[in-house]
């Protein structure tokens, strides 16, 4: 049993590689020789150049955005509503909103005629 607390005692008494100093890793450099350099100019003038347009992005038609939605309840409650947002020109906007629906007469409001 006490040899299993000896060797990781003496493991640490050591001296650790991962103490000792690390040499210093050489930067990798890759260069071309002047004839690489050369195919690589050639290719690049053979390549088709895009035109300046194509390089600007171009700006894509503002959609209509909006929601629509629908009511059923009871005692015949039924609606249809829907808002639309749609873009004007460059810099404009229209708000449409339409509502539509049968509701149920309010319980507060009385159905028979008032006596004066």
């Amino acid at each position: 049993m006490r040899i299993h607390f000896a060797l990781p005692a003496l493991g640490l008494l050591a001296p650790s590689a991962a103490a000792a100093d690390p040499v210093p890793a050489k930067p990798v450099e890759f260069r071309l020789t002047p004839e690489q350099i050369e195919q690589v100019l050639a290719d690049a003038e053979r390549k088709p150049r895009a035109a300046p347009e194509a390089l600007i992005e171009k700006e894509q038609a503002r959609p209509i955005h909006g929601e629509v939605g629908v009511t059923v309840g009871s005692d015949g409650t039924r609606a249809a509503f829907g808002t639309a947002v749609v873009p004007l020109a460059d810099d404009g906007i229209a708000i449409l909103s339409v509502d539509a629906g049968r509701y149920r007469q309010p319980l507060w409001v009385s159905q028979r005629p008032e006596k004066r």
